[in-house]
């Protein structure tokens, strides 16, 4: 449970990402308002605000007079998007080891060890959210929040293909290894 207040729309917003980024709404898949508010237990005032959001955020597609739908998995989306992230990344992983200390190495380590135990559960879902969890507090020593922010978006637009990538169960112990 989140300790810290969140708005209905914000709250919303989150579950929406979260499922669509799980692969639990599926690309192409119609975006009900109806079905949504009744399954958030929230009114479609929230919702429509939490359906901009993810518009803006490229999750979700408007069509006028159509309603919203989950936006499309692409081959040219995924490599401009981890065309992008190739660029930052490693930027700010190089940055991020000049200037860490002893401190964030162990947080690092914790996350890996954390990440195992996961993958041995079984528990994709948590070994994802640790892995977001370890780039984030790694390149988070770097210093650059602008950088930091960009690769968040796009780590976000790439969760979905992350998620169908880490399915394939010969490919998810291999990566806390390579961390």
């Amino acid at each position: 449970a989140e300790a810290e207040y969140r708005t209905k729309a914000e709250w919303a917003y989150l579950q929406l990402r979260r499922w669509i980024q799980s692969g639990e709404l599926e690309p192409g898949d119609r975006l009900d308002q109806e079905v949504l508010a009744g399954r958030l237990k929230i009114s479609r005032v929230p919702l429509r605000q939490a359906l901009v959001k993810l518009q803006a955020d490229g999750l979700v597609v408007g069509r006028p007079h159509a309603g919203a739908t989950v936006a499309p998995l692409s081959l040219a989306d995924a490599e401009d998007i981890y065309a992008a992230r190739a660029a930052l990344e490693p930027m700010l992983t190089e940055a991020a080891v000049v200037c860490c200390t002893d401190g964030p190495v162990r947080e690092l380590e914790e996350l890996i060890s954390l990440q195992r135990k996961a993958l041995d559960q079984g528990d994709r879902r948590s070994f994802l959210e640790l892995d977001r969890k370890f780039h984030e507090r790694l390149y988070g020593e770097a210093g650059y929040p602008t950088s930091l922010d960009l690769v968040q978006r796009l780590r976000d637009l790439s969760d979905r293909y992350v998620a169908a990538y880490q399915g394939d169960a010969r490919r998810s112990p291999a990566t806390p290894v390579e961390h």
